[in-house]
């Protein structure tokens, strides 16, 4: 099982097969399509922009997909993607493991979300957020 977080904070050492994507070192929203591209294995040059990514993850393969748990800390990517960008980008998750749950049941995706955020998300995802302030996270 592949481990995916997208952070800014100290992360102890993972498994051989756990990926990091440090959200310091991207400087805009690109540049995380490319950070997410090399974590699918998509071409650098179909990353570079909103409608590539969301074609490129709708053609993902399931069973890549199946074998990832994606830990994604809220706090950190909204440091450099707007906030509607940040919730087209949940919605394609959440519209993708929607559409698939029955191919990919065991897949697990856990969103962090900091309190103070939680209202601002909620407007664009209503019913779809998880809260929790220690960041201790659930399964949703």
């Amino acid at each position: 099982m592949k481990n995916i977080f997208f952070y800014d904070k100290g992360i102890k050492q993972q498994g051989p097969n756990d990926f990091v994507v440090w959200l310091p070192r991207l400087h805009n929203i690109h540049e995380l399509y490319k950070e997410l591209g090399k974590v699918f294995h998509f071409s650098d040059d179909s990353c570079g922009s909103w409608d590539a990514f969301r074609e490129q993850f709708y053609y993902l393969n399931v069973d890549e997909i199946e074998q990832c748990n994606i830990h994604i800390y809220h706090e950190s990517i909204a440091k450099i993607i707007p906030t509607w960008d940040l919730a087209m980008y949940l919605s394609v998750i959440n519209e993708f493991i929607t559409e698939h749950m029955q191919d990919i049941s065991s897949h697990q995706l856990f969103f962090y979300f900091n309190i103070k955020e939680a209202d601002t998300i909620a407007k664009y995802w209503p019913g779809k957020l998880v809260i929790e302030e220690s960041y201790r996270g659930r399964r949703m």
